[in-house]
């Protein structure tokens, strides 16, 4: 008789349950059943990693509210322009040969008009600054221009002065020189004049800017470009206020950009500038020091107020073609020309960038092969805003917002669901069942073939059984 420890029932908890009979039907059925199941949830999950799986969810969601077409502004270039009474330019779309221009009389610069979003009013130092290479920079000639600002690049990066600049260097420093007196000779005759309009205040305080530019060129900004020469790399002191006086140019030839024009030869250097600065920076931290989105409306009506700044924009590229760059100094061969739906409106912005994303389709290819490259991409630009473009359209001349970017960011578009393609075939769910199946019988024969094995007793068995009978 079996000892019972604790009063335990024989058919307690503790009585471990007979297998189940894996030669049933009912049993094979539920194996049959688990093995399917199983086989779904890892195809479940193979196809839960497609993108194309999920577009529905996108036409669950609220569509972008459109502008009232009464808002949108005609970008069609009017007879005032055509008139001359705009700033619309009747010349080719092309780059021309500048014209040499004079040099207008200095003046007194006044406040901004139009200050960036998020950005301080210019102080009255900052504008004087600009006044006065905007003077020096108007009695260049284009090949003084280009010596400067190549022997400006060679200092910010810390190289030597070309051998074959060195002359023209030397002339460049002492034309720079005699400008910037006849300059700071005629402001201050301007200031003390008895016309001015100015309180004894004001006489003295822009007295004091004229003082101060006057300082920081005799003892910053002349010495450092005289330092430059072939023989030797600048030093960091150099480099830092040449990097500064690059700043103070570009500041200044961000105002002679002229929206309602083509593209103008005095353009030329602050076009390739952006494009330089673009080139070397990071595409995340464009993204972090932009303005934010911003729509065509905002870009088309405020073209002063978003020149050379960062902003981004969102909508579908079009079309898009490839451009080599003119021969500059900066080392750019070309850049892709893309235009692009923005949200929310008919009319294009246009946008230069020196990459296309990876796996984008291949724009160059397409032309190489006699293709135009149309598009239905969607697409995110940050990008520096350069001008209210002019452009020729089917229907006459146009405006446009014209931005200069280094890469879009762009997402392949999920398949339709429409696309037959995007859908498995009927092959595809033959093999799914077939699969289940086999997985199915698999598994009950293993199974049956376990179970149906005949077992030895253990040799422990086998002595309790024997000393059962003895006793």
């Amino acid at each position: 008789m079996p000892l019972n420890f604790g009063n335990r029932k024989p058919h307690g908890r503790g009585v471990r349950r007979p297998p189940p009979d894996y030669l049933s039907r009912s049993v094979q059925r539920k194996l049959l059943l688990l093995g399917g199941l199983l086989f779904l949830v890892l195809l479940m999950m193979q196809e839960a990693r497609k993108p194309e799986r999920w577009h529905w969810l996108w036409a669950l969601q609220e569509p972008t509210a459109a502008v009232p077409q009464d808002e949108l502004p005609d970008t069609r270039v009017g007879e005032a322009d055509r008139r001359g009474e705009g700033r619309f330019d009747q010349g080719p779309l092309v780059h021309v040969q500048p014209e040499e221009a004079g040099p207008s009389p200095p003046s007194l610069p006044e406040a901004e008009q139009d200050v960036p979003p998020g950005q301080p009013q210019p102080t009255a130092k900052q504008r004087a600054q600009r006044d006065a290479w905007a003077q020096q920079w108007n009695s260049l000639s284009g090949d003084e221009r280009d010596v400067l600002m190549r022997g400006l690049r060679q200092g910010r990066l810390g190289e030597p002065l070309p051998a074959d600049d060195d002359d023209a260097w030397q002339e460049l420093m002492t034309a720079l020189d005699q400008g910037w007196q006849r300059y700071l000779e005629t402001a201050r005759a301007a200031i003390s004049g008895e016309d001015t309009g100015l309180t004894d205040a004001e006489r003295q305080a822009w007295t004091g800017v004229i003082d101060e530019l006057d300082a920081e060129w005799q003892h910053d900004v002349s010495p450092a470009l005289t330092a430059l020469n072939p023989a030797q790399p600048p030093t960091e002191e150099v480099q830092t206020v040449l990097r500064e006086l690059q700043t103070a140019l570009d500041a200044m030839l961000l105002h002679t950009i002229a929206d309602n024009t083509v593209f103008r030869p005095s353009e030329k250097d602050i076009w390739f500038r952006l494009l330089e600065d673009l080139a070397v920076r990071d595409p995340h931290e464009l993204r972090d020091d932009s303005t934010g989105t911003v729509g065509f409306v905002q870009l088309y009506r405020q073209p002063d107020q978003y020149r050379g700044q960062l902003v981004t924009i969102k909508g579908t590229a079009r079309l898009a073609h490839y451009r080599h760059a003119p021969e500059n100094l900066y080392g750019i061969p070309g850049y892709y020309m893309v235009w692009i739906q923005p949200v929310a409106a008919n009319s294009p912005i246009v946008v230069y960038c020196l990459e296309l994303p990876p796996e984008f389709p291949d724009v160059r290819a397409m032309e190489r092969q006699g293709q135009t490259p149309e598009l239905d991409e969607d697409l995110e630009v940050t990008g520096y805003f350069f001008k209210r473009w002019a452009y020729r359209a089917q229907d006459g001349t146009r405006l446009t917002p014209l931005l200069l970017a280094k890469s879009p960011t762009w997402t392949a578009r999920p398949l339709p669901i429409t696309d037959r393609g995007s859908l498995p075939g009927w092959g595809y769910w033959i093999a799914m069942l077939a699969g289940t199946a086999l997985l199915g019988i698999g598994c009950a024969g293993c199974l049956y073939w376990f179970t149906s094995r005949p077992t030895r007793p253990t040799s422990r068995s086998t002595a309790k059984l024997s000393g059962g009978r003895d006793g």
